[in-house]
């Protein structure tokens, strides 16, 4: 008999006692890493309480109600949990998920429900060692951290919309983010001229691994945008047309070699007529929800159209750019996303003295028009685009929290 997604999470009396076990264990950690960073406050402790509990209570919900459609994925880690030994059936993306996670898997106790408690904690510290990336930079450009900055980014963290729905899951973006988060905050770190010292190497060595092993694209995307960013935008950089051949240059040489690994990886040879042929291939697969599908990548005005527009769908799914209007009419969660998205950025454009904005905007940008080539179906557009939309959440959280601390301050 074949199983669901729902088979694979239910809920009995022993596995919700590993729940709030974990779950307390869990939360006492993140606490202690507030603690550790010395923004443990009653403020903090309990927004990152309450959106740890939300998250936890909206994931085992709705494995009982059923009300958000379980992502078909489920049935894959979900048999991993079960039977850990089958993860070599899988891809590389999968078995580098499950080879991280061997450990929490064992903890669940065959009960694939539990491992939400490790996926919510996850996030959050991906989400605090994004802020803690952050602050180093309001910090390097000579301006202050306060507390509210902290409060109103834990708030948006817990309010992200596409966070709520895939997170409390079985899925990889919490592992995602999380491994974001470590090479997020050491990118800083030597952006801000910090020695990492061996240890911290060797984390940010493993942390790029796991993302070019749970995300190859998203893996790239981040050496790319770290590097150019730190070429571009690091202080006493100035611009020239010979430093913009070099890099030009040097990043030509550095993505070669990406892409020879990922290659390697997947046995795949990039080109424009290949990727054509990708994104055709997936018609009979999503149907209407597909979208990209007989472009034009042969003339040249075609093909930059065609980024253009591959990156807006990307960003602002399920906006109906290259699919159907009636398909982005079933998807009401993720157009409160988007809209959560267009709040960010209209916060950050209108705010014009963010520390570091162009370069984190450019470094955002590289993160995400990349994958967006490779997207073909609007859910996926959803959740594959986190990994550029956690990082807008600090910058406008810093701008939310000068406006607030401004108005205090004024008669």
């Amino acid at each position: 008999m074949t199983m669901t997604p729902q088979d694979f999470l239910k809920i009995n009396i022993f596995s919700i006692g590993l729940i709030l076990f974990y779950a307390t264990v869990l939360i006492f950690m993140l606490f202690w890493l507030l603690s550790g960073f010395r923004i443990l406050t009653y403020k903090s402790a309990a927004i990152l309480l309450l959106g740890y509990v939300t998250f936890l209570a909206f994931g085992l919900l709705n494995s009982i109600f059923q009300f958000i459609q379980i992502p078909p994925d489920t049935v894959v880690y979900g048999a991993i949990i079960i039977d850990p030994p089958k993860f070599v059936m899988y891809s590389l993306g999968v078995k580098t998920y499950a080879t991280i996670n061997f450990f929490p898997f064992l903890l669940c106790l065959r009960y694939p429900i539990v491992f939400v408690t490790f996926s919510i904690f996850y996030y959050f510290l991906g989400m605090l060692l994004i802020w803690r990336g952050y602050s180093r930079l309001i910090l390097y450009a000579g301006k202050r951290v306060s507390p509210t900055f902290l409060y109103l980014y834990m708030i948006l963290a817990m309010a992200y919309p596409m966070a709520i729905i895939t997170i409390p899951t079985l899925l990889r973006e919490s592992l995602m983010v999380l491994s974001l988060g470590i090479s997020f905050n050491l990118f800083t770190m030597i952006f801000c001229k910090i020695k990492l010292g061996l240890i911290r190497n060797i984390l940010l060595v493993i942390a790029l691994l796991i993302l070019l092993g749970v995300r190859p694209v998203m893996g790239i995307c981040f050496v790319l945008s770290a590097w150019l960013s730190v070429s571009f935008f690091g202080k006493g950089k100035k611009v020239n047309m010979g430093k913009v051949l070099r890099l030009l240059v040097a990043g030509s040489l550095l993505l070669v070699c990406l892409m020879f690994v990922v290659q390697k990886l997947y046995t795949i040879t990039f080109s424009l007529q290949w990727l054509n042929l990708f994104r055709n291939s997936y018609i009979p697969i999503h149907g209407d929800e597909g979208y990209g599908y007989n472009m034009d990548w042969e003339n040249p005005i075609h093909i930059v159209i065609n980024f253009v527009i591959l990156f807006m769908q990307y960003l602002l799914s399920p906006v109906p750019f290259l699919f159907p209007a009636a398909v982005s009419f079933r998807k009401f969660l993720a157009w409160v996303d988007v809209f959560f998205i267009v709040i960010l950025l209209l916060i950050i454009f209108f705010k014009k003295d963010l520390p570091y904005k162009k370069m984190l905007l450019f470094f955002i940008f590289i993160n995400l028009v990349i994958p967006s080539v490779f997207e073909t179906h609007v859910t996926g557009a959803f959740r594959h685009r986190m990994n550029g939309i956690v990082l807008l959440m600090p910058m406008a959280a810093y701008a939310l929290s000068r406006f607030f601390i401004k108005s205090k301050t004024e008669p």
